[in-house]
């Protein structure tokens, strides 16, 4: 359960992203997805040095470079799903992200199916039945944004899919993932100074508000790295509807953005679906626990 716990945490930050980005409305994306880069990368790198883990992660990229080329590649699908969702969240477009961020749990279950040849219960199937009616409904009401929905959905799910594919450790993934990136967002940040530009720190906006995201966000895929090599895939892509629907209340709610009766329809749908799969974990939980006890 703990690393379940792990992933709601994780998905919740990303939920709750749009509340933190509306504090600096004049950030520009690609200066916020730079600097997170740049300094997630340090923190990474000096956390290895601090606890002796450089030589070590060298050993095992030559070790396991099928791995190391797994979290290499899952980093310019984060970055470009960054990109696209902080672009959403700051152009009032929350609502079309978390449409995207809804087509990532089946993306990801369809992965678990094919790739790990896991089965789903039929709670489980009940549920993304319901969710795959909702998700309809959902999209019936904003056409306009089907290709940044797709987007975001497939970027978010791959990602998902390399991360539990490299199984290493995840101060390693992470710290991989965050160097392939670099140079790019280095060479950006480079670009701006030959152009004039002040850096990557907007004047417009807090400093720390804008130093803390990077953090931020660290601390969310650390959860998220740690927690989805635990747990069945099945389980994690299910888990993604959290995002998604934190960000679709937010949405409404905070940033009264107009949801007809058929798109509320499709989010309770959804999370019936979800609601229902959860209930239904939470009593195998419980009864393998009695079943234990009694054992013992």
């Amino acid at each position: 359960m703990f690393h379940k716990l792990e992933i709601v945490i994780a998905f919740s930050i990303f939920g709750m992203l749009p509340l933190y980005l509306n504090l600096m409305p004049d950030a520009q994306v690609t200066h916020l997805v730079a600097l997170r880069i740049i300094l997630g990368s340090a923190i990474l790198v000096s956390l290895l040095f601090i606890n002796g883990r450089w030589r070590p992660m060298l050993r095992q990229v030559k070790r396991e470079p099928k791995a190391a080329l797994c979290c290499m590649v899952a980093a310019p699908l984060a970055m470009a799903a960054g990109l696209l969702s902080i672009w959403a969240y700051l152009n009032q477009q929350i609502l079309a992200a978390s449409l995207g961020q809804y087509l990532s749990p089946f993306v990801s279950v369809l992965l678990a199916v094919v790739l790990f040849r896991e089965r789903l219960s039929p709670m489980q199937r009940l549920a993304l039945i319901a969710a795959a009616i909702g998700l309809m409904l959902q999209f019936g009401n904003h056409s306009f944004s089907v290709l940044l929905a797709l987007g975001i959905g497939a970027l978010f799910a791959l990602y998902g899919f390399l991360k539990k594919c490299a199984q290493t450790d995840t101060l390693t993934s992470l710290t991989l993932e965050h160097l392939a990136v670099l140079p790019l967002a280095l060479g950006y940040w480079g670009y701006l100074h030959w152009q004039g530009q002040p850096g990557l720190i907007s004047q417009e906006c807090n400093l720390w508000l804008q130093l803390g995201f990077a953090p931020l966000i660290l601390f969310a895929l650390t959860l998220l790295n740690h927690g989805i090599q635990k747990v069945n895939f099945t389980t994690y892509g299910l888990m993604q509807f959290i995002d998604p629907s934190l960000q679709f209340l937010l949405g409404i709610w905070v940033f009264n953005e107009l949801c007809p009766p058929e798109q509320l329809l499709g989010f309770v749908l959804i999370w019936g679906g979800l609601a229902a799969v959860i209930g239904s974990g939470l009593r195998n939980h419980h009864s393998d626990s009695a079943k234990l006890t009694q054992l013992s």
